[in-house]
């Protein structure tokens, strides 16, 4: 994406994002899932449009940086009819600035979820997860998937 004062923006700045998801059915009742996502921000970006690790279990924009990446698997295991538990833990590294000597800061977050599939037609759950990040224990409400897909 591409802000400019060409446009009409107030500010300068190129945002750019690789996002890979994927799902791998390993028998009946266990799937396992992946998911790496690279952002990268340059010019004068506004603090709100700068990227940030993202995963369940660190708050939302607590580690911006310039360039950030992140990776986190997942697997759920279907044991009784419609319930399923989700196991799951992922790591990001954000890089704060550029330079010579660039500084980074790296967080990981995991925990454990349930689910029921509230419509097996479309393949939809819905449960809980309780996550725990580098400073603080947080619940999170799912419905659909805990990835978000643009």
């Amino acid at each position: 994406m591409v802000f400019d004062e060409a446009f009409g923006g107030s500010r300068d700045f190129q945002r750019y994002e690789q996002l890979l998801m994927g799902w791998w059915p390993v028998g009946p009742s266990v799937t396992l899932a992946a998911r790496g996502n690279y952002q990268q921000v340059d010019g004068d970006a506004p603090f709100y449009a700068r990227p940030y690790i993202g995963l369940r279990g660190i708050p939302a924009m607590r580690y911006p940086g310039q360039r950030v990446g992140t990776i986190e698997g997942e697997v759920r295991w279907q044991f009784l009819g419609r319930w399923s538990m989700v196991a799951f833990g992922g790591v990001g590294s954000a890089r704060l600035d550029e330079g010579p000597a660039p500084r980074t800061k790296t967080a990981g977050a995991g925990g454990l979820g349930f689910r029921y599939e509230i419509a097996h037609k479309f393949g939809m759950h819905v449960g809980l997860d309780v996550a725990r990040g580098p400073e603080d224990t947080a619940i999170y409400l799912q419905v659909g998937h805990a990835w978000f897909r643009p």
